[in-house]
């Protein structure tokens, strides 16, 4: 889960606030060199490095595929929808406000099997409808003065699986309690995959938070990851049912004292900066490296997982169903010192440049085998 996203989800909660046992782990096989390997290429990108122009994105909250082909962009800075088509120029909808369908807070886009296009913001306390020429079409789910899911995605024919924050009030001492779940079209979940509990003054939620990952498809799978500096990966039917393990015994990357230090610091001065982690001490970063990422299911069923310890460039594991691993990937730096976020899904595979200090851009790849 990407850091700087974590930071705004938490600063936006604080602001709004004053597993599964089993033996079915079907994979555990050491990765070896027989595995096939391919290769990503850019088929395309969108973006501009200078010049104000439709083209230039302020930043990329959120992305994925549309049903008709076309790429979906929440661009929070420009409080914009973008959709990028196949074919044709990109183009726009939505704007900031307070109006019915307009932004004030946008932290999540999906795109639902029939069309429409779920926006969540949670300063407006909903998830928002729209067709793919950004007409307002009403709530998906409205939580009156409650928090929502932030990161959504599509599960079955109307629901969704989100990760969601709240503060549990009647508890003492009072609790964060973060979980994923799914919703259909109601602000209590019916189904709840993965859930934490922390102390509302507690710093660890912030770490916490940020070291689980998750991603969900349209024909009802939900691959949660406790803990992003493990190789492992729990596998549910949207009903909530316990399927399997993925796993893989690889060894966590240490950080190093000066690495921790670095974290509480910058932690610090985000307390200092935004004044809204009142209470909020003893902050400490998780003692391992991020090992793995969800990248999403392709058209064939596989789970995508990347590799966080790769050292050039880019490194995927493609995992069937069945827990056995395919095939791998490799994408070599496309631009030096280049910071990719990925999406794959049915329709294709993307990847984000989300970091701030360069100009975002999108690209769409093609796997070469």
């Amino acid at each position: 889960m990407n850091s700087e996203f974590m930071k705004t989800i938490l600063l936006t909660g604080l602001l709004l606030a004053i597993s599964c046992s089993t033996d079915s782990d079907i994979s555990n096989q050491p990765i070896e060199n027989t595995i096939p390997e391919y290769q990503l290429s850019v088929i395309d990108s969108f973006g501009v490095e200078f010049g104000d122009s439709i083209n230039m994105i302020g930043n990329i909250e959120g992305f994925c595929y549309h049903p008709s082909g076309s790429v979906l962009l929440l661009d929070r800075t420009a409080m914009r929808i973008r959709v990028i088509p196949e074919d044709g120029e990109a183009f726009c909808c939505g704007r900031e406000g307070e109006g019915p369908g307009e932004f004030l807070v946008p932290l999540g886009i999906c795109a639902m099997k029939d069309g429409r296009i779920l926006i969540a913001d949670s300063w407006r306390y909903e998830i928002m409808e729209f067709d793919l020429s950004g007409n307002y079409s009403g709530s998906y789910l409205n939580a009156g003065e409650a928090s929502i899911p932030f990161e959504i995605y599509q599960v079955d024919s109307n629901s969704i699986v989100g990760s969601r924050l709240e503060v549990d009030l009647n508890s003492d001492p009072m609790q964060y309690l973060f979980y994923i779940g799914r919703f259909d079209s109601n602000c209590n979940p019916n189904v709840k995959y993965e859930e934490l509990c922390i102390e509302l003054t507690s710093a660890d939620i912030y770490r916490d938070i940020e070291m689980v990952d998750f991603f969900a498809t349209p024909t009802g799978k939900v691959f949660i990851v406790p803990d992003y500096t493990e190789y492992i990966i729990e596998v549910f039917s949207s009903d909530g049912i316990f399927e399997c393990v993925i796993d893989q015994e690889i060894e966590r990357m240490q950080k190093s004292e000066e690495e921790i230090q670095l974290e509480i610091e910058e932690f610090e001065q985000a307390v200092s900066n935004n004044q809204v982690y009142i209470g909020v001490q003893g902050y400490q970063p998780a003692q391992y490296h991020q090992l793995i990422s969800l990248a999403g299911v392709d058209a064939d069923g596989k789970l995508w997982v990347e590799r966080c310890d790769s050292e050039d460039g880019y490194s995927f594991d493609v995992w069937d169903l069945t827990g056995n691993l395919t095939y791998t990937v490799i994408l070599q730096d496309i631009e030096d010192n280049l910071d990719l976020t990925f999406h794959v899904d049915q329709y294709g595979i993307l990847g984000a440049n989300v970091d701030s200090d360069q100009y975002p851009r999108i690209y769409t790849f093609k796997l070469d085998n």
